[in-house]
């Protein structure tokens, strides 16, 4: 377990080191004014959390169950099917109103100067797309975590995400910046997408054939649900005060504020690894042993 928290926690650090690597070219690419938009869209792309009621945490948990229990494979296929409907039409809620609305989320950017608005209004229209696919990659990495392929789903969206920089030059060295990107956002969460989606159909073909329950759906969302003021904190912290600055602060205190949010992320970005990590086992040693097992095992593991 502590192997592949390991090789997780390392690949969530390059992922995050990325992200930081991206500030000097995208503010020397947009300006200020355009980097705030930038900033304001990613926080949108990130905005499943908080509608999600926790769908892919009971995810998680169900599918390691069933992998646990009996490897049963139509099990985990059913429920990776129903998270990929849910998300689908999640991202069908958020996708209109942010594509056909974008000069109205443009319009909160008080200080955005006329020349950058169709600039900014492309920014935001990428975002809406992008947010499509980090949904399906959502689920498919859920599943993975599930299986007890933590490090696989970490890796795949960590290779996607790296590209992001080369994309993101080679977009600026051809044309428009605001469009650069925009489509290297969705370019990486593509790659992200078919990576993992091919990492997950092979993960779910090596499991064997069983007979598990298979959980209703309101089953789901009353664990997910409970894991969703997790979410919300976690949006709280790192997303929230981007909407606000953008909304209410100069650009300057935007980019401050966005550079300081990146440096808190490297900086805790080996934690993050920590839940997916464990639930697994945590799920294998209650559905082999019960209770007592899990608790046994939090004894040894605290002593």
């Amino acid at each position: 377990m502590l192997h592949g928290f390991g090789w997780s926690a390392a690949f969530l650090t390059v992922t995050r080191a990325s992200a930081i690597a991206a500030v000097p070219i995208v503010l020397h690419g947009l300006g200020p004014n355009l980097y705030a938009v930038w900033v304001l869209a990613g926080a949108l792309v990130m905005i499943q959390s908080l509608f999600d009621l926790g769908v892919a945490s009971a995810v998680v948990r169900y599918v390691a169950l069933a992998a646990a229990a009996d490897g049963a494979r139509s099990c985990v296929i059913v429920v990776a099917r129903r998270a990929m409907v849910f998300y689908l039409l999640l991202s069908a809620l958020v996708f209109l109103p942010l594509w056909f609305g974008a000069e109205a989320v443009v319009g909160l950017v008080h200080f955005l100067k006329p020349s950058e608005l169709a600039a900014a209004v492309v920014i935001v229209r990428w975002a809406a797309v992008a947010f499509v696919l980090t949904n399906v990659a959502l689920v498919a990495a859920s599943v993975l975590q599930g299986i007890n392929r933590v490090g696989v789903a970490y890796r795949d969206q960590t290779v996607g995400w790296i590209l992001y920089l080369p994309l993101l030059l080679g977009g600026m060295s051809l044309g428009s910046h605001a469009q650069a990107v925009g489509a290297a956002w969705v370019g990486a969460y593509a790659v992200q997408t078919v990576l993992l989606s091919r990492s997950l159909i092979v993960g779910v073909r090596r499991l064997p054939r069983g007979s598990a329950r298979v959980p209703g759906f309101g089953e789901m969302l009353s664990f997910g649900s409970r894991w969703q003021v997790s979410a919300w904190a976690d949006f709280a912290t790192f997303q929230l005060p981007r909407f606000i600055a953008a909304v209410a602060l100069s650009s300057g205190d935007v980019v401050s504020l966005d550079v300081a949010i990146r440096a808190g992320q490297f900086a805790v970005a080996p934690l993050f690894a920590f839940y997916p990590t464990v639930l697994p086992r945590a799920a294998s040693l209650l559905a082999r042993g019960g209770p007592h097992a899990l608790r046994s095992f939090l004894d040894r593991k605290s002593v």
